[in-house]
């Protein structure tokens, strides 16, 4: 392993040695010698003085006051410090064991370490450290396993203007947030065109120098690997974001792969969830941006996965009147926040349903763009007339139908069961209850209480003419798909 005069300095610190090392001196040396050698550093005695020399462009240190023979053997044991580092990289790669380079890099770095998955959640960080002892962030950390939604957005807005969501390379930051004061050196890691996590250095005990850069960029090469393998196995988002893929683009999926999904996903279809395509607005978006807003995505939402699809990010997310009310906010906020167009689709409670639910969101967005240009959250039901009248698929207009009615439908019988019936009677006759009566051939009171169990169980508004339209509109769809099912099963016979 090559060492700068950066990382000898750090070493020897304790003596309090003077610098003139460039910003950018190349780690390029091997060796200490006691004569001028290429790739080794030059120590002599000057003086009173003892002068570590790298040469042209890699600077020198002055030891005050020092023997050579003794700065010449501390150099030297440096030397040996690094390798023995780097050989407990390369042991914890083998055994996988990230905690293990964690623990094992502190001597190097004599600073507070974190390093963070993609989805901004605890792997490891240093055990030196308690929870109060190094920043708001660092405290959350602790106590809760994983970022806070705050730090995430601040380090969204703040830190982009220091690319730090842009690079890849361990680079030291500064920050004045709340949360995160002062100098941190960070680093993503990739393997492959994918970023698996995140390791971060907080300046505390040490000032970050340019040699703390190099060599955390050398704990990166290994930690790439590492979590490269790790991703295989483990529950890491981007596992399933393939998965999530092919759902949206109608491909065929396992049915252990739906398994492996809706268990990360903790989705049972007894629940409704709602596709999300959420859209950069008025401005053109790069891969760092989408890559950037996923992971937010993924750390600010439990056991979500989001997936790039185009110049978009399309995720699942819980039906907000079934329990996702606290998921959405996180969705609109961070809407607000990054300036983002949101698509919503009609909920769902079938992986089969998944295809036609980006379709809608995807609508949702042209949609709201074509009808409303400033509207921030773009809700497929407000634009699914327009969209049933426009797609050539009737399965396609099926599933775009008012999920009210979806809800209420009965399959098996040939006008989708009384409760449908009686509402498209209703409704045809403008909601008067005595012609519904008459053409209906029931009592005025029969009918009164038969469309109050009705409208008990709506989540739509039957007074919004809005409403109307669509649910009749819904049901001559429904009703012709199953006229055109039963054709078919004859044809079949």
């Amino acid at each position: 392993m090559k060492l700068n005069l950066w990382m000898i300095a750090n070493r020897l610190s304790e003596l309090e040695p003077e610098l003139h090392i460039p910003e950018n001196a190349p780690a390029a040396l091997q060796s200490a010698r006691r004569a001028y050698a290429t790739e080794c550093v030059y120590i002599y005695q000057k003086g009173r003085n003892v002068i570590c020399d790298a040469g042209t462009g890699g600077g020198y240190i002055v030891f005050r006051d020092m023997e050579c023979d003794q700065i010449f053997e501390m150099v030297q044991f440096t030397f040996d410090f690094y390798r023995e580092w780097q050989e407990m990289l390369f042991d914890a790669a083998n055994q996988l064991d990230y905690q293990k380079m964690i623990s094992g890099s502190w001597r190097v770095f004599h600073n507070p370490m974190i390093l963070l998955d993609a989805s901004n959640t605890i792997l490891a960080m240093s055990e030196q450290y308690g929870e109060d002892e190094v920043n708001n962030d660092w405290k959350y950390l602790c106590r809760h396993g994983h970022s806070s939604v705050q730090v995430i957005q601040y380090l969204m807005e703040e830190g982009r203007r220091h690319g730090y969501y842009l690079s890849g390379r361990a680079r030291v930051y500064h920050f004045d947030g709340q949360d995160i004061d002062g100098n941190m050196m960070s680093a993503a890691i990739y393997c492959g065109n994918e970023m698996y996590g995140r390791i971060n250095v907080v300046e505390k005990d040490r000032p970050l120098n340019p040699g703390d850069v190099i060599l955390l960029d050398y704990v990166v090469k290994y930690l790439s690997a590492v979590l490269g393998k790790l991703s295989e196995d483990s529950r890491n988002p981007f596992r399933f974001a393939p998965t999530l893929t092919k759902m949206l683009e109608n491909q065929p999926v396992t049915e252990e792969e739906l398994s492996c999904w809706r268990e990360y996903t903790r989705w049972s279809e007894s629940e409704e969830m709602v596709i999300v395509v959420l859209a950069f607005w008025k401005k053109a978006c790069s891969i760092q941006d989408i890559i950037s807003l996923r992971n937010l995505l993924q750390s600010s939402i439990p056991c979500c996965t989001a997936t790039q699809e185009e110049e978009n990010v399309v995720f699942a997310v819980k039906n907000p009147s079934d329990g996702g009310e606290a998921d959405w906010k996180v969705v609109e906020e961070i809407a607000e926040r990054l300036n983002l167009r949101a698509g919503v689709s009609l909920p769902f409670s079938s992986t089969r349903q998944v295809y036609y639910a980006y379709r809608q969101a995807q609508a949702a967005v042209r949609y709201g763009i074509l009808f409303q240009s400033e509207k921030r959250i773009c809700r497929f039901y407000d634009y699914a007339i327009e969209y049933i009248i426009s797609v050539s698929s009737l399965e396609e207009a099926a599933a775009a139908c008012e999920p009210d009615i979806k809800r209420m439908w009965i399959p098996e019988e040939p006008k989708g069961g009384e409760k449908i019936e009686t509402l498209r009677v209703y409704l045809n006759n403008e909601r008067s209850l005595i012609h519904t009566a008459n053409e209906l051939f029931l009592h005025r009171n029969t009918l009164v209480y038969r469309m109050k169990k009705i409208t008990d169980t709506l989540r739509s508004d039957l007074n919004e003419v809005y409403t109307q339209d669509y649910i009749k509109l819904s049901i001559r769809v429904l009703r012709l798909a199953a006229l055109e099912r039963g054709q078919s099963r004859v044809k079949d016979r």
